[in-house]
């Protein structure tokens, strides 16, 4: 209970649950709020309201407003909207001193920030000098 007007008497629930019955009864999932057993008010996330029913997104989306528009994809995913899919994102780019001229590369091995005589950094990469 969120407010009680005697020890067994709920008047107001918690987020999550509903009044029936003078006693609070958690909603079922995927609704994160409801006013009833089969009234979502709102969903859990990876999911959008319709109709008051909780619908599930697209694969790895966090956030839609329907099935076929994801408004924030699940970390690591990025939203392609020609194929309406969250697409796992590119690894990193790896830096390997040694390689494509490259003498030094940043504490987390992503940039280079060192390059060969006749090269210099360009946006953590080794580009050669024209002059």
């Amino acid at each position: 209970c969120a407010t009680c007007s005697s020890a067994t008497t709920c008047t107001a629930c918690e987020p999550g649950y509903f009044l029936t019955a003078d006693t609070c009864t958690q909603c079922t999932s995927p609704c994160a709020t409801c006013s009833s057993a089969t009234t979502c008010t709102a969903c859990e996330p990876g999911y959008f309201l319709t109709a008051d029913t909780c619908t599930q997104c697209i694969t790895n989306c966090k956030s839609c407003n329907s099935t076929k528009t994801c408004t924030t994809c699940e970390p690591g995913y990025t939203y392609d909207s020609a194929n309406k899919i969250c697409k796992k994102d590119a690894p990193p780019a790896k830096c390997t001193a040694g390689q494509g001229n490259c003498l030094k590369c940043s504490t987390d091995n992503t940039t280079c920030v060192k390059c060969n005589d006749g090269y210099f950094v360009n946006n953590g990469t080794c580009a050669q000098c024209i002059a």
